[in-house]
């Protein structure tokens, strides 16, 4: 026998399926953590001399000073924790000859994560 908070819980967690599951739209960082997703960023650099060439691996960008970071090339991952604690994990590199570009790494991860949920949610059985 259900009672109505489990029918609740449960119609929440379909909805929030849906949320990452609509193949017309990625999610925003801020509407998944408006429903409940931890959504975590971390953004890797190239450090550069004062000959701006680079000079070593990737580090994590907090680590470089801004005037030593690379405008090319980079890392852009992403991890979200689902309010019921699954995690799900991406990542989008960014070529040595491009721009740098935050906010469009962020969206090809969130679309990684996206279609890893849409593969598994395919998979399940019904």
């Amino acid at each position: 026998m259900t009672n109505t908070t489990d029918i609740i819980n449960e119609t929440k967690r379909n909805l929030d399926l849906e949320l990452l599951l609509d193949p017309k739209n990625i999610p925003t960082v801020h509407s998944l953590r408006n429903n409940g997703y931890k959504v975590r960023i971390i953004h890797w650099r190239y450090p550069v001399n004062e000959e701006r060439k680079i000079c070593g691996d990737l580090v994590h960008q907090s680590q470089i000073p801004p005037s030593y970071r690379s405008t090319r090339g980079g890392v852009t991952e992403v991890e979200i924790t689902t309010p019921d604690g699954q995690n799900y994990f991406a990542q989008a590199h960014c070529h040595i000859n491009d721009c740098f570009n935050r906010k469009l790494g962020v969206k090809i991860a969130l679309g990684r994560i996206c279609k890893r949920l849409q593969e598994l949610n395919n998979r399940a059985p019904v």
